[in-house]
């Protein structure tokens, strides 16, 4: 991010892991995709915030900064209030929405306004390249509200809506 290293866990247990083998020692950043899925432990999962509390412990504790980026349904759950007092950076997975201009925005928009209480926290969105319009029509009707956006997908999709943002001149 901003050029600087970092790197990305699904599992905590595994970033603490690293950590203590100082596979930390080049990253800047360390960021926490905690997701209902088989990469995010179940215990972890169950546990979210605690898991949360002791994440950015030893990050700050290691003077790095730390993102999260967890999953909507998290999010629905606990809300973005209760992840952006954790992290430096709070990222809204809302790739799933981004088709429905309405929901999208409406969705966002809230998820902004809970994390914007805690002022040095950071709000990006990621977006999927699902089309080459999708995304930033959506994006349209956040951007005023956004630090900035995260794109999810493979090189072919990720060159076709940089075309689109920013076209050859």
């Amino acid at each position: 991010l901003n050029g600087q290293r970092g790197v990305i866990y699904t599992a905590w247990a595994g970033a603490e892991v690293a950590q203590q083998e100082g596979l930390w020692s080049a990253a800047s950043t360390i960021a926490y995709n905690p997701e209902h899925w088989d990469q995010t432990p179940k215990n972890e999962q169950d546990n979210l915030l605690t898991t949360l509390a002791r994440a950015c412990k030893l990050v700050h504790a290691t003077d790095r900064r730390f993102i999260l980026a967890p999953d909507a349904r998290f999010l629905q759950t606990f809300g973005a209030l209760a992840f952006a007092f954790q992290s430096d950076m709070l990222i809204l997975q809302a790739q799933r929405l981004q088709s429905n201009q309405l929901l999208f925005k409406r969705w966002v928009r809230r998820q902004v306004r809970d994390a914007a209480y805690w002022e040095t926290n950071r709000v990006y969105v990621q977006v999927k390249p699902l089309d080459a319009s999708s995304p930033i029509a959506a994006l349209g009707t956040v951007e005023d509200v956004i630090d900035g956006i995260v794109i999810w997908g493979d090189l072919p999709e990720l060159a076709e809506l940089v075309a689109q943002i920013r076209p050859a001149v």
